[in-house]
């Protein structure tokens, strides 16, 4: 898995230097040599022929992430991310013409010739993604709990509501799918939190000291975590719960405690090690 997590990876990157010029951003996924890709560690049960695709898109869009920090919020909005956006709302009709369609196209086919009704619904995820990220700033955050719903869109994971189901490919019915809906927003608050900014955001609207902002975050994130566990513990322990309704449920654990142990394993983030969370 790792290998071919590796490949992908590095493919794209020569793929995306091609067209984009080259990644100038210092962090990237293969930064982290401890627990490396964390495209395997979020979605570990994804079927061997799925799983290929959800690398390439999960990577494509942290390269569109990072990049676009390079941009002012204006250039991205208004240029790179509604010229991807519109690629993606083709949904591979046309043929590619342009560098950034011929980089974007075949790997839009696949999901579609894989399960298309699935895949339709993860294209149309980073489509949205696509068009709202960076709707707003860190500063325009009124409460911590508006902060929490920025951070789920901007962080790209509601797009793993339908990674998931195009990965493992449940059958799940509308009812169970809706009973999960909960659980996946605990599981979105748990990685959306973003620590460091979180603290920041406190700070300003609750008037708190850094470590009163500190200890507010940390009792906050604990209690998701715990919620999530109970939550996950309850819809489980209901009788007839079927295989698929299982590994879709603890698919949502897998993408929490794929990226912390990621975040917590990372270089970028040793130097808030310091903070006592």
């Amino acid at each position: 898995m790792y290998r071919e997590a590796e490949h992908i990876i590095a493919t794209l990157g020569r793929d995306w230097a091609a067209v984009f010029g080259g990644n100038n951003h210092d962090h990237h996924t293969g930064e982290n040599t401890i627990s490396r890709y964390v495209h395997c560690l979020i979605l570990p049960e994804a079927r061997p022929d799925r799983f290929e695709h959800t690398v390439w898109f999960s990577e494509f869009f942290i390269l569109v992430d990072e990049n676009t920090e390079n941009l002012t919020r204006e250039m991205a909005r208004t240029n790179l991310n509604p010229k991807l956006a519109k690629i993606l709302a083709d949904r591979g009709q046309k043929d590619p013409e342009s560098a950034v369609e011929k980089l974007l196209v075949p790997p839009i086919r696949n999901p579609l010739r894989k399960g298309s009704i699935r895949g339709c619904r993860v294209l149309n995820a980073w489509q949205y993604w696509l068009l709202n990220v960076d709707a707003k700033g860190l500063e325009d955050s009124d409460t911590l709990e508006d902060y929490e719903e920025f951070r789920i869109i901007n962080c790209g994971l509601m797009p793993y509501t339908y990674m998931v189901e195009y990965a493992m490919e449940p059958t799940l019915t509308d009812t169970k799918r809706q009973d999960a809906k909960k659980l996946e927003r605990l599981a979105f608050k748990c990685i959306g939190q973003r620590v460091m900014n979180a603290i920041l955001v406190a700070m300003k609207t609750k008037s708190l000291t850094t470590h009163q902002a500190i200890i507010l975050v940390k009792n906050r994130v604990m209690q998701f975590q715990q919620d999530l566990l109970a939550m996950r513990d309850e819809i489980l322990s209901a009788s007839a719960v079927s295989d698929d309704m299982r590994k879709y449920v603890n698919g949502y654990l897998w993408i929490v405690s794929g990226n912390e142990l990621w975040q917590s394993t990372c270089p970028r983030y040793h130097h808030q090690l310091h903070v006592e969370l």
